[in-house]
């Protein structure tokens, strides 16, 4: 009698719990396709550090290196828009990694599904005067002028077959472009990157 009372109890119990975690994962998924399309909020900035992505603004986190790798295209599509582009290099000197790649200019790799670096470049999108949407937690981003870069960090050159390649002391590296004395900043990264030297 008591089993045949408990029964239906303890079917609606799997039912509900079945269906919580079915939301949830839906709810993940959502936003994983909300990252493919793009829904950004205005008012933040993304600025990168040694360790990690920082994401301002009053919803703003910190996507430190090991973050889950839907985490963290999640958040950045939220600031940069949708994403542009995912890779796959299993040639790295470190192991396969994969990147996915956002508008303005960064990229950020992974290994295991795992955040491990990041690397901001090419783009071109920002007018002259106006603040940076990507830039490090210092300022610096691509177009700052070398004297700008040696006031924010301890900078010193690389000896390297890429180009005018430099590491600072804060543990931020990158690229100048330009004639000595009027370099600028052509890219910057941090962590684990897949350059070919």
């Amino acid at each position: 009698m008591i089993c045949t009372r408990l029964f239906p109890l303890l079917a609606g119990l799997v039912l509900i719990v079945g269906c919580q975690q079915a939301g949830e994962g839906e709810g993940s998924v959502q936003k994983l396709a909300d990252a493919e399309e793009g829904s950004q909020q205005s008012s933040a900035e993304v600025r990168l550090r040694a360790d990690g992505v920082e994401i301002t603004g009053a919803e703003g986190t910190y996507l430190a290196f090991d973050s889950p790798r839907e985490t963290v295209e999640i958040e950045l599509a939220g600031v940069l828009g949708p994403i542009v582009d995912r890779s796959r290099n299993e040639e790295c000197g470190t192991g396969t990694v994969t990147s996915t790649s956002f508008p303005g200019g960064l990229t950020v790799n992974f290994q295991a599904g795992r955040l491990k670096g990041w690397v901001l470049s090419g783009d071109d999108s920002a007018a002259d005067g106006e603040p940076e949407p990507i830039a490090t937690a210092e300022g610096i981003s691509l177009k700052s002028d070398e004297a700008a870069l040696d006031a924010a960090y301890s900078v010193e050159a690389m000896d390297s077959t890429l180009g005018d390649e430099f590491t600072t002391e804060e543990g931020i590296s990158g690229f100048l472009t330009g004639s000595e004395g009027s370099r600028t900043v052509e890219a910057l990264y941090s962590g684990t990157t897949c350059f070919f030297r």
